[in-house]
């Protein structure tokens, strides 16, 4: 799938749904990709947050939630330059939050 230019691979499409994160996060971080999640949570629990940060991953976290696919999919194209900016010049492993104006805000780093 394209979104904006964009290649992206649905977590559906590569893992089963009740995959422990820490298995898909560790091979997300091998191929080198970004993740996109509207799990907010993700930073605050030590079994996710320390196998991001132990993938070397650039994550980005959908800060808002209750709204329709389309008008995400709008969110995250308008904030995909702020998006690729943030991670051509950041170092992993970091969690950054995407919020509803498509701002980008780094909210974790090592």
């Amino acid at each position: 799938m394209e979104l904006a230019g964009a290649i992206v691979h649905l977590h559906d499409d590569h893992f089963a749904q009740n995959v422990e994160d820490q298995v898909w996060l560790s091979a997300v971080g091998k191929q080198g990709w970004l993740v996109l999640t509207k799990d907010q949570r993700i930073r605050r629990r030590p079994l996710e947050r320390d196998a991001l940060m132990n993938a070397n991953l650039k994550v980005f976290c959908f800060m808002s939630g209750n709204i329709s696919f389309a008008e995400m999919a709008d969110i995250i194209a308008k904030a995909l330059p702020a998006v690729k900016n943030l991670a051509d010049n950041t170092s992993p492993p970091f969690i950054a939050g995407i919020y509803k104006d498509s701002r980008v805000k780094t909210l974790l780093t090592t």
